[in-house]
């Protein structure tokens, strides 16, 4: 050995010819371990931000329907006729808007419209999972051209009564479904949805909901 120079007493450091310096790691392995940790760290946020959301749109879907069932109860204590709803909706769609029309008070005849959406829990908005419920006691929507059995369509029997079926296909790449009857009382109503099967699910099951 030379003279002047210490022999290196560390096994590392005579491996590496290098006495007193440690070695570092090579630029490659400390990159692929940052990526690791960013690879296994994402799945968990991921699946954090999917809980976060899915609680924050359940909670707006609850209150919602809330809000629908509070207009609905006083449509009850204002409307003059009784209200037919849906007893059940298949695939768990609670009510998510209800709104009450009132006529004018100057008006001789008061003709009231009552509308409710329904949607299916846990389907997004461009779904077609929803169904809308549409009555009134206005007798004169033929003269205003607004009666819906007046349309051409496909009388079909659901539930023991005779409902005629108009497939509306005005919007582009997007058909709806509607279902009209006039009642023995006179009421008008119509049940549409883009996905058939769920309006005659309601229709099966409509009863009357304040009488």
């Amino acid at each position: 050995m030379a003279e002047g120079i210490a022999a290196p007493t560390n096994p590392m450091q005579q491996k590496n010819g290098l006495p007193g310096i440690k070695p570092e790691k090579p630029l490659w392995a400390k990159v692929r371990r940052r990526a690791g940790i960013i690879v296994f760290a994402f799945p968990a946020i991921l699946a954090l931000s999917l809980i976060v959301n899915g609680a924050r749109q359940a909670s707006v879907r609850g209150d919602a329907s809330v809000k629908a069932e509070r207009d609905l109860r006083e449509a009850f204590t204002d409307i003059p006729f009784k209200i037919r709803l849906p007893k059940v909706l298949p695939e768990n769609a609670p009510m998510v808007r209800a709104v009450l029309d009132k006529p004018d008070s100057k008006q001789g005849f008061q003709a009231y419209q009552l509308n409710v959406w329904y949607t299916v829990r846990g389907s997004s908005p461009d779904s077609g999972k929803s169904v809308h419920v549409w009555q009134t006691n206005d007798k004169f929507l033929a003269r205003r051209l607004r009666d819906p059995l007046q349309l051409v369509g496909t009388e079909e029997m659901i539930g023991g009564e005779t409902w005629r079926r108009v497939v509306d296909d005005r919007v582009p790449g997007r058909l709806v479904t509607t279902f009209s009857k006039r009642f023995d009382d006179g009421i008008t109503m119509t049940v549409d949805s883009p996905k058939p099967e769920l309006a005659r699910a309601a229709i099966a099951t409509i009863a009357t909901a304040n009488g």
